[in-house]
């Protein structure tokens, strides 16, 4: 056994921060507040990890390079093994149970990756390649084979147990059976829900919406609506849609009455808050000592204890804790994204901190 393998066995059995001095002594980069759990081992030939980042118990990560990026969590359980590159960007969340072995799996900053994503799905060949942009989503057990190049754009959505598949066969050839080898790619802003299955050679445009439980089998272009099996174009160039100030203002403020009603959910009360210029919604927490607001057109201050979400530029000022944090969690769930230097998180809802009490 060499220097390394002897430290990365002895630093699965040490506490998070002398297992992350055990991985610097080896020539690791590790950032400040990295935490490692109990039996995580990593191996690959250089090592950069940034600030704030988690790797849950007995995960195990080889590849050749390894760069996660600051403020991301890996998982319990995780089953990592890259022949190549393994780059995951920032403020990124994959749950427990992702397994990925391929040659390469690129991933860019903001994923969400749910329980038991499985990329790769055992593909060794030589074009075995994954490459995922940014603020993307994939949900459980989702399996993205890689026996050829898969590649998905910014802003898409995967649901929970859909199939991409690059390769199909079983029976011989030889005897008139298919064997299909094709790469996927899919665009940017797509929303692929669960169930959906993506047949080898598919390509995908931006901007598109498929059906639930459908059966890709061929090309859809850009802005379209796809349903069936197999799936058929069902509305074309109907993607994206541009509302008016009136009728954005009307959603959102359908989004925020929604939001409103859970807040007693969580525990948490709140007055309505002073008009503000260009406010479509605001709301005052710990008897105004904290305010919310929601703005088009004319920005509202965002002086003293204040967040403000401006929706022209889908840009966050002034203040932040976990009201605004809350709000901005919700507000992804309803397609409305406000990305910052921060994870997503929420508030629990009070019967569920109930658990853990019992």
């Amino acid at each position: 056994m060499n220097i390394k393998k002897a430290v990365r066995k002895i630093a699965g059995f040490l506490p998070s921060q002398l297992s992350v001095m055990a991985y610097r002594m080896i020539g690791a980069k590790i950032g400040r507040n990295v935490k490692l759990g109990r039996g995580c081992d990593i191996a690959a030939l250089s090592i950069e990890i940034g600030d704030d980042a988690v790797i849950g118990e007995s995960s195990r990560i080889k590849c050749l390079r390894l760069k996660i990026g600051r403020n991301t969590l890996i998982g319990r359980d995780a089953d990592m093994r890259v022949a190549g590159d393994l780059s995951i960007g920032s403020n990124s969340v994959f749950k427990d149970g992702m397994k990925a072995y391929c040659r390469e799996l690129i991933i860019g900053d903001h994923m969400y990756s749910c329980d038991a994503v499985d990329y790769g799905y055992s593909s060794s060949s030589h074009e075995s390649r994954i490459r995922i942009g940014d603020h993307c989503f994939v949900g459980s057990r989702t399996v993205i084979n890689a026996e050829r190049e898969v590649t998905i754009g910014n802003d898409v959505g995967i649901g929970s147990e859909v199939m991409i598949w690059t390769h199909g066969s079983w029976l011989p050839v030889l005897k008139g059976f298919p064997a299909n080898f094709a790469g996927v790619k899919i665009g940017s802003r797509a929303w692929i829900p669960s169930r959906v299955v993506i047949l080898p050679g598919v390509e995908i445009g931006d901007d598109v919406v498929i059906s639930i439980n459908s059966v890709v089998n061929k090309k859809i272009p850009s802005g379209s609506l796809a349903a069936g099996n197999p799936a058929q174009i069902v509305k074309e160039s109907f993607f994206p849609r541009e509302y008016n100030a009136d009728r954005k203002t009307a959603v959102i403020k359908a989004v925020l009455e929604d939001y409103s009603v859970l807040l007693s959910d969580k525990g948490l009360t709140a007055d309505a808050g002073l008009l503000h210029p260009g406010a479509i919604w605001s709301r005052s927490f710990e008897k105004n000592k904290y305010t919310l607001i929601v703005t088009m057109g004319q920005a509202a201050s965002a002086a003293g204890s204040t967040t403000v979400y401006d929706i022209d530029s889908m840009t966050m000022s002034g203040s932040s804790n976990k009201y605004s944090e809350d709000l901005r969690d919700y507000l992804r769930k309803r397609g409305i994204k406000f990305f910052t230097d921060k994870r997503f998180v929420s508030i629990m809802p009070l019967d569920f901190k109930k658990l853990e009490q019992i």
